[in-house]
């Protein structure tokens, strides 16, 4: 899950968060940027903290997410606050036509990279030859894991998603053709299934 903070005067928590498990009981949440900024419930109040810890926001709205909590207080002056957070859902994506096969399949997102969603193989542990589609901060990569990661293709585009990239390019370990990109994964159903009529 994830859920994004905006409209805030204090910019800094202003962002993307991703799920870290449980915190007295209700799910967490983490601005992956290398910091402490986080929203979570603390027992009695959700929390809004910025990187060097600080309470920014708080609500008493004893509510199972932060989504859910309708105002939020500023911490310093006690004024209710115009911050808004929401759930943010990112759909399924497939590649399909890459020349490196192993790209040609489903991805979802599982975590943040940079302050966007990072994605990885649908159905793989996501450290064991998997593939991954993320932001470093300047492109986005499509690359596989082990010792050696091998780097498939990239993009300088600056998008919110990797579906929104208009030109992929191959990279040191890419074969052409070059990636596309489909929203939503299709199961499919082995054509050697049939139905069972039973009496």
């Amino acid at each position: 899950m994830f859920i994004t903070v905006n409209g805030s005067t204090h910019t800094e928590v202003n962002g993307l968060y991703g799920e870290n498990g449980e915190v007295n009981g209700k799910l967490s949440f983490y601005l992956n940027d290398g910091t402490d900024q986080r929203v979570e419930w603390n027992g009695s109040s959700w929390e809004i903290r910025a990187s060097d810890n600080s309470i920014i926001f708080e609500s008493a709205e004893d509510v199972a997410t932060p989504d859910l909590v309708q105002t939020w207080i500023d911490h310093g002056t006690s004024n209710a606050s115009d911050t808004n957070v929401e759930i943010t859902e990112f759909p399924f994506l497939r590649i399909k036509g890459a020349g490196v096969a192993k790209v040609n399949a489903c991805y979802s997102a599982y975590d943040i990279a940079n302050g966007k969603p990072k994605y990885g193989l649908v159905g793989t542990h996501p450290v064991e030859d998997s593939v991954y589609i993320q932001f470093t901060g300047d492109v986005w990569e499509i690359s596989g894991a082990g010792y050696t990661v091998p780097q498939y293709y990239f993009s300088y585009d600056d998008v919110e998603t990797p579906d929104l990239v208009t030109t992929w390019e191959k990279d040191k370990d890419g074969v052409l053709p070059l990636p596309t990109f489909v929203l939503g994964c299709v199961k499919f159903i082995p054509s050697s299934s049939k139905a069972v009529k039973r009496n």
